[in-house]
């Protein structure tokens, strides 16, 4: 049997001549954008490699600053990509302002266009990206206003301008100094951090700071109050709330809804709202 469409186009087709031509035309426009639209059948990747002068294979970090450039983190050197060549810092031990040695985890921008870099092992530095060269932020016993470690996992600039370096527990850099506030776990106090392990740093719009953390669930911190706010794995019941304590990534969605992706392989969410998961 004849569908509709079929019946109503032979219907139209015994028409005079000038509707025949306008339907004819209609259906041929119609079928263009059809195949405008269609995806296209394969991707083509382009292969940035050695070749091209990147500096290592081992890529920790990609950030893509304020100017469209990309930097990528690797385990020798900080390499800068214009779409046509490499840039290369590395560490040169006769150059105070060159680049501390030591795998590169995390890059950031803040709002000066300074570049930030975090590095296992090697602190903290800062890129003037005009004159190519670095200030290091290292931690030192005797200074408390240092960084309390010199293994830096994540740095993050928030909305409001303020940096803050994961390392050994969070570091908050005071504006216009080279000196930190440091927060890190207090046993008892449940508006401390829960774990001094930081892996991932979000924001979300209300300018609420999220740290996923290896063992102490996620930590919300409220720069107002100077409160955390602790998510944690408690109670085996489904519905108890947080199921994994090791959260390697943040993010939210427009409805609010903060999303973390754990090492056990789970993708939870949290409604802000209910605080449920």
């Amino acid at each position: 049997p004849w569908s509709k469409r079929e019946i109503t186009l032979w219907y139209y087709l015994r028409k005079p001549t000038m509707k025949r031509v306008l339907l004819t035309m209609l259906f041929v426009c119609f079928s263009l954008i059809l195949f405008a639209q269609s995806p296209p059948a394969y991707i083509k990747f382009r292969h940035v490699s050695l070749e091209d002068g990147l500096s290592q294979l081992s890529i920790y970090s990609m950030f893509q600053d304020s100017e469209g450039f990309m930097w990528f983190g690797t385990e020798d050197g900080l390499n800068k990509y214009d779409g046509y060549k490499f840039t290369v810092y590395k560490h040169d031990p006769n150059d105070p302002s060159s680049i501390n040695s030591g795998s590169i985890f995390s890059i950031c921008e803040d709002h000066l266009g300074t570049l930030w870099i975090g590095m296992d092992n090697g602190g903290l530095n800062a890129l003037n990206k005009k004159t190519g060269k670095f200030r290091s932020f290292k931690s030192d016993p005797n200074d408390p206003g240092s960084l309390i470690s010199n293994r830096v996992f994540n740095v993050f600039v928030d909305q409001e301008g303020d940096l803050w370096v994961a390392a050994g527990g969070l570091n908050r850099l005071i504006e216009g100094t080279e000196k930190f506030i440091r927060y890190k776990q207090q046993v008892g106090d449940s508006n401390s951090l829960s774990d001094n392990y930081i892996r991932a740093i979000y924001e979300d719009k209300d300018g609420i700071l999220w740290f996923g953390t290896r063992d102490g669930g996620i930590n919300a911190f409220d720069k107002k109050s100077g409160k955390f706010t602790l998510y944690k794995y408690i109670s085996p019941e489904p519905d108890a709330g947080l199921q994994e304590n090791t959260i390697l990534c943040i993010t939210s969605d427009n409805n609010e809804t903060i999303w973390a992706g754990t090492f056990g392989g789970e993708i939870i969410t949290l409604d802000k709202r209910t605080g449920k998961f």
